[in-house]
């Protein structure tokens, strides 16, 4: 209960552009101008969005979010404008129906140096997901999702060479008893627990409540509390 953050945004779609604007808590202000069409057999989008800071000083940060997507594949690119040290961006593939690889890539433009390299494969239906995440060549990462029946899902997340510990699995659950209304649960190895509660009110209302606490001590430990609300006007 001693750090209390939030924030507000409002988000406005006109044929194929959209624009949005948010404040934080801590004063910073972020803007998002986008457009988005159609050209050379697939999709193309082009989002400039924008940061101005208020922690200490004011600061402006900006940055080109840009992609391309076309059967088989899709193309997505953060390019620094102004002030933004990170370029960085990841390409998909689906090579045959139902599984999925693709690379994801980190650059220090000031540093002149590459902070991640990502290799990844997945596989995905109806009922399962797969995937694995081989990060610098140093950590191979995991991860599951079973559906149950209808209602009914359970999640497996592990890092599975390099950095393996019992702190690094995380065993989840959810739980859907009509559509928009869920109920999931987390828990690491650390011993942190988290509930979500999401509720669709209305058409045009969503609720989400969260709740994460140490399951080691739950009643001294440290506790988080969040809550969000969505309202399509």
């Amino acid at each position: 209960m001693k750090d209390v953050f939030g924030g507000l945004e409002a988000y406005k779609e006109s044929r194929n552009f959209h624009a949005s604007l948010a404040w934080l808590s801590d004063g910073d202000l972020l803007s998002d101008l986008g457009v988005h069409g159609n050209g050379l057999g697939g999709t193309w989008s082009a989002i400039l969005k924008s940061m101005v800071s208020c922690t200490e000083g004011r600061e402006f940060q900006c940055k080109l979010k840009c992609g391309f997507d076309r059967n088989p594949g899709k193309v997505e690119m953060y390019i620094p404008l102004y002030k933004e040290p990170l370029l960085m961006g990841y390409i998909m593939m689906q090579p045959v129906k139902n599984y999925l690889l693709g690379y994801r890539t980190v650059f220090n433009v000031e540093d002149r140096e590459f902070n991640m390299h990502a290799f990844c494969g997945g596989f995905s239906n109806d009922v399962t997901e797969v995937g694995l995440k081989l990060e610098n060549f140093e950590t191979l990462r995991g991860s599951i999702f079973q559906r149950i029946g209808e209602k009914w899902a359970v999640a497996l997340k592990a890092n599975l060479y390099g950095n393996v510990s019992a702190k690094s699995v995380s065993i989840g659950g959810q739980y859907e008893w009509e559509p928009g209304s869920m109920l999931k649960a987390k828990v690491r190895g650390d011993s942190r627990i988290g509930l979500i509660f999401q509720k669709k009110l209305r058409d045009d209302i969503e609720v989400l409540f969260h709740v994460g606490f140490e399951g080691s001590d739950p009643i001294n430990g440290k506790h988080k509390f969040g809550s969000s609300w969505y309202f399509n006007m």
